[in-house]
This record gives structure tokens, sequence and C-alpha cells, in this order.
């Protein structure tokens, strides 16, 4: 399948091939397509102990109205870091049940709407590990058509490479261990705008952590959750969905979880996963009001600061102003009890002679 763009050539002075390679998971509809040969299944399921092997069939669909090349081969199964189960690429050597598969063929051309049969081997090597191990039977198709010149010297053609694939699983008899572990968490408070930030008052707690598949099971659909807890009570909870997890994965994990309005005091944060055996674990976070109270107490103290120098500045200068001169009274003297002495008059215990 190729798609051919034309670009201008300001843009792509020296560029002459552009390659893309897309892989997923088979299904019938346009192009090329695998799947296993009874018709009612969509993958394959052996069990095999060390050293054992199986032979099995899968018919190749070519549902276009063009011929097709079809490349065969096998790869590993992986996860995208958003859980998708997938398939390891072209350029990336097999080294668990993709090591195991081997195609009869490798290539075949496929004429319009042929469907083709063909056979392959899985053989579990000596010494496989007990557990479940995941890879695929691939077809690649790689049908590139001549570029088109946008104009002389300079033309473009985008090659998609399409690759499907049908998973097989191999269960190698013994100990199953579906163990997940939890690493790294941590909790900080965080969020709040400005003003709330200033204060210490955070509006959310910022969780964080790691799952890790320690066992040699997959799981198709881990899920679980994250609360917050306060004593007995959940003030929040938030889905955790890690989609699909294989024996050695590890997906790294971050939710928010809203606080209260007034958020101050002790909480814990608690993560579990619905695994087999289940697994959980928790950490206690305490928002504390440090902040608010250092902060406010700063603020009243600047307070009481400006009005203390406004009162000393303002209230002091008006009693330290000139005082008025005293003014003579008007108006008769008021008694006081004794008459006046004349001014002729001798002073008291003298005679006048």
């Amino acid at each position: 399948m190729t798609l051919r763009r034309l670009i201008p050539p300001a843009s792509l002075a020296g560029l002459a091939l552009l390659m893309c390679s897309v892989t997923g998971v088979a299904a019938g509809g346009v192009g090329v397509s695998i799947r296993p040969a009874d018709a009612q299944s969509t993958r394959i399921t052996v069990s095999l102990s060390p050293g054992r092997s199986v032979r099995a069939q899968a018919v190749i669909i070519n549902s276009d109205q063009v011929p097709h090349r079809a490349l065969i081969s096998a790869a590993d199964a992986t996860t995208t870091a958003d859980g998708v189960f997938t398939f390891a690429g072209p350029d990336v050597p097999a080294r668990d049940a993709g090591a195991w598969i081997r195609p009869d063929q490798t290539s075949l051309a496929l004429a319009p709407r042929e469907r083709r049969l063909v056979s392959y081997t899985v053989r579990a090597p000596v010494g496989a590990e007990p557990g479940e191990h995941a890879g695929g039977l691939l077809v690649q198709t790689d049908d590139p058509q001549p570029a088109t010149a946008a104009r002389p010297g300079v033309s473009v053609s985008l090659r998609i490479v399409t690759r499907v694939a049908m998973p097989v699983r191999v269960d190698v008899p013994g100990r199953r261990d579906g163990t997940i572990v939890l690493d790294g968490l941590s909790a900080s408070p965080s969020g709040g705008g400005v003003l709330r930030s200033l204060v210490g008052l955070p509006s959310a707690v910022s969780v964080r952590f790691s799952a890790r598949d320690a066992g040699n099971i997959h799981y198709e659909a881990l899920n679980g959750r994250v609360d917050l807890v306060a004593g007995a009570r959940i003030i929040a909870s938030s889905p955790v969905r890690l989609g699909t997890m294989l024996p050695g994965d590890s997906r790294d994990v971050a939710v928010r979880l809203d606080l209260p309005a007034y958020p101050v005091g002790d909480y814990r944060v608690r993560v579990s996963l619905e695994a087999s055996p289940a697994v959980s674990t928790s950490l206690s976070l305490g928002v504390s009001p440090l902040r608010l109270y250092v902060i406010g107490g700063s603020v009243v103290a600047v307070l009481i600061a400006g009005v203390l120098l406004l009162w000393r500045r303002f209230g002091t200068g008006r009693r330290r102003g000139p005082r008025p001169a005293a003014s003579a009274p008007r108006g008769p003297a008021r008694a006081s009890g004794f008459a006046p002495v004349p001014a002729d008059r001798p002073p008291s215990g003298r005679r006048r002679r």
C-alpha cells in the first residue's frame, strides 16, 4: 500500500523517499490479513513443555483487487506506554515467543482476492521458564510504486509498509505468578492558583508511582484506583487503567486528586490494583497551615507597625504644638471671700501715723 503526496520544492528541496511502518493485530477487511486456520479463532494458544513443539496453520488473505507480495515473519509481543498490545518492530530481535515461531515460508505472492494456507512450527526451547509467553506470526506487505514528480528534479514518495499479526501465546507448565510490584509511590500538594499557593493552601495532591509485572502471567486489562483518605472517609478517588501488562512490563502512572476547600489536615494516599494476588500500598500526607500562619502573622505585624507609625507621626504632633497665651478675665472679678485692700491702707498690724 503506497500513499503518494506532492510537496512543494521549497519545503523539500532534496527529499527523495519517505517510509513509515504500521503494525497491528490483523482483522478482516481491506488489504492483507492473517488469522488462524480455524475461522472461529482470532489467536493461537498452545501449551508446551520445554523442548516440545507443535505444528499449526494460518490463513493469509488478500482482500484487495490488486496482487500483493507478502513477507512472513515472527516477533515478540510488546505493549505501548499506555498499555496497547502490539508487536516489536522488524529491527528488534525476537527473544521470547517470537523466537519460538518458525513459518515454513517467508514470502509469497498473493493474487487479488486470494487466500493461502501457510504452516508454521512453535517450539518451546529447553529451559523455557514457566508462565505465559506472547508473540505473533506477522505478514508484511511492501508494494512501493514509482514516485510522481512535482516538477523536474524533485519528487516525493511516501511508502507505507503494513504489518499485521496473528497473536500466538505459549503456556509453559509450572507455577503461575501474577505478582504486580508498586514502586516509587510519592504524593505532593499542588495547584491552587497564586493566592492559595502563596499562603500554602493547595487545591490538589499529585500522586506518582510505577507498576511492574514481576510475575510470569500477563493481564489483558489491569485496572485499579487511587484514593485520598481522611480518617475513614474517602475524600477523592481516581481510576487507574494500565491496559495490557506483559511479564516484565513497567508502567508509570500520574494522577491528580482534588482537596477540600480548606485542605489543612492529615491524609493517606492509597493505591490498589486488581491483580492476582491483589496489590495495595499507601503513604501518609500532611497539609500544614504553617505557611498560612507565618504569612498571616507577618501581615498582621506589618499592619500594627503601620498604625503605630501613623499614630506617632500625627497623634503626638498635636500635643507638642505651641500653647495659646492666657488672656485676662473679662467682666468683674469673682468674689473670693475677702474684700480688696485699698492701695493707701498700711499693712495689717501697723497703724498709719
